[in-house]
């Protein structure tokens, strides 16, 4: 099953990945924001944008949104289970240990997202995460590595794309890069959760799937 929702580009040369899949999911479920509008309620900084931050924003704009990730520097399969009070303490303790100036801003988004209501869901993020999303009839984001799926020279990266369908062997999205690698693509199931698992390299946000509701 293959959702069809709008693509959108982000601008060239841009880290506004988060942005334009902020802006496709609006516009999916009939809520209109322009691109501009959107960033002007998001602020970007000099990689991008975090999960947590969208999270807001799309709660604001109601909707029910829950991060799921077991980034390893965050939780492990202990934690599975864990309650939202227990994993809002685990973010607080990190904060407060860190010397990393990036895990302490990418904490504080996610001590905000659980303030304004987001849920983090503990668990490795899985095919069946987004089956059942995708036949209840709502797209995701997800927070990939993905550059090694176009045969470029090797350059990691971090980047938002939104996952509008899954079969037997492929996982679609809509990728907002404005160049060869955007558009609406496919991945091999295995090559997309490679990207997926892979970009825990980075920032805590990532390696992660945004499950995004609007609520009834």
């Amino acid at each position: 099953m293959i959702l069809n929702v709008p693509l959108v580009l982000q601008p060239s040369g841009s880290v506004d990945c988060g942005i334009a899949g902020v802006v496709m999911l609006l516009d999916f479920h009939g809520v209109k924001a322009s691109f501009d509008e959107c960033k002007k309620a998001i602020p970007v900084d000099e990689i991008g944008t975090y999960a947590p931050q969208l999270g807001s924003f799309l709660i604001q704009k109601g909707f029910d949104v829950t991060i799921t990730t077991l980034h390893p520097r965050l939780f492990t399969k202990y934690d599975i289970g864990a309650s939202q009070e227990q994993i809002a303490k685990r973010f607080e303790d990190i904060k407060g240990e860190t010397s990393s100036a990036q895990d302490k801003k990418t904490l504080g988004f996610f001590i905000q997202f659980l303030k304004d209501g987001g849920k983090v869901e503990v668990k490795v993020p899985d095919a069946n995460d987004i089956t059942g999303e995708i036949k209840s009839g709502n797209p995701l984001c997800a927070l990939l590595t993905s550059n090694f799926e176009y045969g470029i020279e090797p350059s990691f990266n971090f980047h938002f794309n939104i996952v509008t369908g899954i079969s037997e062997e492929f996982v679609y999205v809509n990728d907002p890069l404005d160049d060869s690698r955007g558009g609406k693509k496919k991945f091999l199931k295995n090559d997309f959760f490679f990207g997926l698992y892979a970009s825990a390299h980075a920032d805590l946000d990532n390696a992660c799937l945004i499950k995004v509701r609007k609520k009834a």
